[in-house]
């Protein structure tokens, strides 16, 4: 039996310590850890990328995030790309689990979270033992712009992927505990001024509790 979390709709956030990093479990603050059982991980990666994006700058951008959560010292933690794939839609995105871990942009009506939500991480996991089997991200590319170069009036990629790959990996949403001039990529809403982008120390700790 699988269990199904959307992280941006009613997760399950757990404080550890006076560090500025959440993880989620299984049973709300009880229960078991939702993380992988492995430290090896594959992503793929929708071949068409974003619509705004025409370069491939698009796809290397969610790769750059994914290498800096596998680039933590302390942690063991390696998620790795895989290729393309086209598959359109993922779990993320309204489609049923395939055994992929995914990452996509909605650029139609099957984007039902709204204009506010820039992207959303959908992972299957094991109730019993929190182990997770699947995750795939789906970005907003219904009723947003995205670029990897500033461009005004978009979206930075790597500033919501980031993000998202945290979640890809367990994290949670951080609500508190952080300088809100110098916050955490997992805090619920993404830097204006870009910060999401790299990783700041808590978020690295929280890989090296999970990993």
């Amino acid at each position: 039996m699988l269990r199904f979390l959307v992280v941006l709709l009613g997760c399950i956030l757990l404080p550890l310590s006076t560090h500025a990093y959440s993880i989620g479990k299984t049973n709300g603050t009880s229960g078991q850890v939702l993380r992988w059982h492995t430290s090896n991980i594959g992503y793929y990666i929708y071949t068409s990328g974003s619509a705004d994006v025409l370069d491939g700058s698009d796809l290397a951008a969610v790769q750059n995030g994914f290498q800096q959560w596998s680039s933590i010292g302390c942690s063991s933690l390696n998620v790795s790309y895989m290729g393309t794939t086209n598959n359109k839609y993922n779990m993320a995105s309204g489609a049923d689990t395939n055994g992929k871990n995914e990452v996509g942009w909605a650029e139609g009506s099957e984007w039902k979270y709204g204009a506010y939500v820039l992207g959303l991480t959908q992972t299957s996991f094991s109730p019993e033992s929190g182990e997770i089997s699947e995750a795939d991200i789906a970005f907003n590319g219904y009723q947003n712009k995205w670029s990897t170069n500033g461009k005004s009036g978009t979206t930075d990629i790597l500033n919501v992927a980031s993000h998202e790959e945290g979640h890809f990996v367990g994290a949670q949403h951080v609500l508190g505990g952080y300088s809100s001039s110098n916050p955490p990529t997992m805090a619920p809403k993404a830097d204006p001024y870009l910060k999401s982008q790299t990783l700041e120390a808590d978020d690295k700790l929280l890989a090296c509790y999970l990993y």
